[in-house]
């Protein structure tokens, strides 16, 4: 070997600490020379060496090895030198070795590496899966609905799956949120494509942090209030102050009751809030008064009029009432 290689563990060990001087600078030598000769930290018939020998190889006389010492030992005619790094020496042998195989033509003969365990890859997320087929579902609604391309989520990137992880972490009941988000999205005329770019919402827009809660929050869903159904059930003392008919004002409630009930002139069909707005009969007229039982029958009405019945028998009912006074 080129190079000593000792570990500091052992130049601050109790056996080197406690050696003298002289003993560590023989020591030295000893290693040196094991490792310049790779001996593996034993010098063999090393007993029967004289005093010139010592001093030409190791640089040491036989009377400084000829001792007991806690840095080497004696086993017959051998000495072993303790702390030699004889698994560096190993290495070294092998590299060496395979150094001369491969100047050869020969492969190294290096141990073969450990293969990798191929390991599945793990499996998305149900919960990202559901968002997934959630926003498809979405975009081929959108597609054929609009005429614009809305472009399916494809794969789950690892940035996407960061993302979604964030906003599960924000809201416990995403899923939910971004169903009613997707559903929003078909309200908004803007991401929808009605824009100066004919820009159109995507899989990345959604999940952006406050894009769902902005959805939900801007286009609410709209309650369709049900057809009102008019009906009408009484006459008033009084007449409409635009056209000044004989016919008193009728009044009518809407049978669903989500609007107040209306006063209607059927002779030029005005409609007015309260009585406050319409004029009292002379004491000399009396109005013709409203039977519900008999009166759509007797003028002509269903017992449910809808308005345009209600328009046009106003308009049959004041062409009556001209032609009586030319």
């Amino acid at each position: 070997m080129k190079y000593l290689n000792i570990p500091i563990a052992v130049l601050t060990s109790e056996d080197y600490l406690g050696s003298e001087p002289t003993d560590r600078a023989t020591w030295l030598n000893l290693m040196a020379y094991c490792a310049r000769q790779e001996t593996g930290g034993i010098i063999t018939g090393a007993r029967c060496w004289g005093d010139r020998k010592w001093a030409q190889l190791c640089g040491v006389f036989k009377a400084e090895i000829d001792r007991a010492c806690p840095l080497w030992d004696w086993e017959g005619e051998d000495i072993i030198v303790r702390h030699y790094p004889s698994e560096q020496e190993a290495v070294v042998r092998r590299q060496r070795e395979a150094g001369k195989n491969y100047g050869r033509g020969q492969n190294p003969s290096k141990p073969e590496p450990e293969k990798p365990e191929i390991t599945e890859k793990p499996a998305v997320p149900e919960k990202y899966a559901e968002i997934v087929r959630i926003w498809n579902e979405a975009a081929e609604t959108l597609t054929k609905k609009t005429g614009k391309r809305f472009a399916a989520c494809a794969k789950l990137t690892s940035k996407r799956k960061s993302t979604l992880h964030q906003r599960f972490q924000e809201d416990k009941n995403y899923i939910e949120s971004f169903q009613s988000a997707c559903t929003a999205l078909e309200r908004s005329p803007f991401h929808l494509g009605k824009n100066d770019r004919g820009w159109v919402a995507d899989f990345d827009y959604m999940i952006r942090p406050d894009t769902v809660t902005k959805l939900i929050e801007q286009h609410p869903p709209q309650t369709v209030q049900p057809k009102a159904v008019w009906r009408r059930v009484g006459t008033e003392e009084y007449r409409c102050p635009f056209c000044y008919r004989s016919e008193p004002v009728h009044r009518f409630e809407d049978a669903t009751g989500n609007n107040s009930p209306r006063l209607q002139c059927l002779a030029c069909g005005r409609n007015f809030k309260d009585s406050a707005q319409l004029r009292p009969f002379p004491p000399e007229e009396k109005p013709h008064r409203f039977d519900p039982e008999n009166e759509d029958i007797e003028r002509g009405l269903p017992e449910n009029p809808t308005e345009e019945q209600i328009r046009e028998y106003g308009r049959k009912l004041a062409a009556t009432i001209t032609e009586g006074t030319e």
